[in-house]
């Protein structure tokens, strides 16, 4: 563990700070991110907020997370005076030792797909699970904290999938070598009674035309027309047929090979099928509003990676899913004691629609289509 960092002041560009919007229920485009309109009870915030992050050797800074968090505090600094005391605690993968808690509330940003921290029960050991927001990517290292926020690509899978209809029924599942989950994905379709005709990884090396044209069969079309025009010795002009037993494709990886993958695909069959696209999140790559080449595929992500226009308080170089998490994480504690008396609250954040019923936090991201003018929210 490093030395911690007093943040006596915040120093943050972020343009100007715009009032806080009604939350509106509705999904247009404009109204995807909304800040709460409270009157905060400033008195039951935590007056000091331990930032706690973990990072490899190779890595400078602070984490996406933490810019996110210390964001939000910098807009309710403005906004309503809310001051807390804010440290930072570096946590290196081969130092993680916390002997107890500091004064304060203590925020713990665990969201690497891959664990710096071999046993990371062992190593938070000393905070109070009971005085600890834990931010994490699975619920599985829940581990009893009171305070949680779950955010991982799970959720866009499941609304994802929940969007298949009934006529979606012979499925080409394709991942990455950076995401290798189709076997996975393969097995939930299973579940849904869909069946699964093929599944494949595409990677850099791999050439998308010829990827397809194996898959649909197409070089199979090619090579008999061949073989007929040697039999008959004239040359036949033909339409290349590819294989009809496949309606849906399930794309499991990131932008740039999404955007590969579906011209060629388009280009191969020469067929209109329906595409769900589960984003890898290995990249910060954003969608365009306008993006031709993931034209009629079904998306879901978090608003701050949508091609829509940020809010003038979030500036947008920041946007990538990490400053999401942060910031969200920010607005999910102060909704938790300073805002919120009902149950079901809904907070659309930069990470999606949050959901808070008293201490229970839910992620749901929104599904949207790329279209050749725009894009569609359903």
């Amino acid at each position: 563990m490093k030395n911690v960092i007093l943040l006596s002041i915040i120093l943050i560009i972020l343009g100007a700070c715009s009032s806080i919007p009604d939350n509106d229920q509705s999904n247009s485009i404009d109204t995807l991110i909304e800040k709460p309109n409270f009157n905060y009870k400033i008195r039951s915030l935590p007056k000091q907020l331990n930032l706690y992050f973990f990072a490899d050797q190779s890595e400078e800074g602070i984490s996406y997370e933490v810019q996110g968090f210390l964001a939000n505090a910098y807009f309710y600094r403005n906004k309503i005076k809310y001051l807390p005391k804010i440290k930072i605690i570096r946590i290196e993968n081969n130092k993680c030792i916390i002997q107890e808690q500091l004064e304060g509330f203590s925020i713990v940003f665990e969201t690497k797909k891959n664990k710096l921290v071999s046993n990371n029960s062992q190593c938070l050991e000393g905070l109070k699970k009971s005085e600890t927001f834990y931010v994490t990517n699975s619920r599985k290292d829940l581990q009893g904290y009171r305070y949680n926020f779950v955010v991982s690509r799970e959720s866009e899978k499941k609304v994802l999938m929940n969007y298949i209809k009934d006529s979606d029924q012979r499925f080409v599942v394709i991942d990455s070598n950076r995401t290798n989950d189709a076997k996975i994905i393969s097995n939930e379709l299973i579940l849904r009674d869909k069946e699964v005709v093929e599944t494949t990884t595409f990677k850099e090396s791999m050439s998308s035309q010829n990827l397809f044209s194996k898959l649909m069969m197409a070089d199979r079309s090619k090579e008999r027309t061949r073989k007929l025009s040697r039999r008959i010795s004239r040359q036949l002009a033909g339409e290349i047929r590819v294989r009809d037993d496949i309606d849906t494709f399930f794309l499991s990886v990131g932008l740039k090979d999404a955007r590969n993958l579906k011209p060629a695909l388009d280009y191969i069959s020469a067929k209109n099928f329906n595409i769900f696209m589960l984003n890898s999140w290995e990249e910060n790559e954003t969608y365009n509003y306008i993006d031709n080449d993931l034209e009629d595929t079904l998306n879901s992500d978090m608003s701050i990676m949508m091609p829509i226009n940020l809010p003038a308080y979030i500036p947008d170089i920041k946007r990538n899913r990490g400053f999401a998490v942060g910031y969200d994480s920010f607005e999910i504690v102060m909704l938790s004691f300073g805002g919120i008396n009902t149950k079901d609250f809904l907070y659309k954040g930069l990470s999606g629609r949050i959901k808070i019923n008293r201490k229970k936090v839910e992620r749901e991201p929104y599904i949207f289509r790329m279209l050749d003018e725009g894009i569609e929210i359903l």
